[in-house]
């Protein structure tokens, strides 16, 4: 799927991963990389708070990408 055509949450960080406003607010990503996802400032969604900077918390973000029930958590690609 194009990034470009998602719907990026403004609230994300800058930077390769963020949420598209399909987050249900389910909490996933928040328990499994809560150092890289956190809710909005009105609790709507979730949003990428800090990029990913080390390989765990890179890693973290991916189970976090895999564990979304719809698929609101994406990664640029790098080209």
């Amino acid at each position: 799927m194009e990034t470009d055509s998602l719907n990026r949450l403004e609230d994300n960080v800058p930077g390769p991963w963020f949420t598209t406003d399909d987050c249900i607010i389910c909490g996933l990503c928040g328990e499994i990389a809560p150092e890289t996802f956190a809710p909005d400032s009105g609790g709507v969604f979730h949003i990428v708070h800090h990029q990913p900077d080390s390989a765990e918390a890179e890693a973290d973000a991916e189970e976090a990408r895999e564990a979304c029930p719809v698929e609101a958590i994406h990664r640029e690609s790098e080209e």
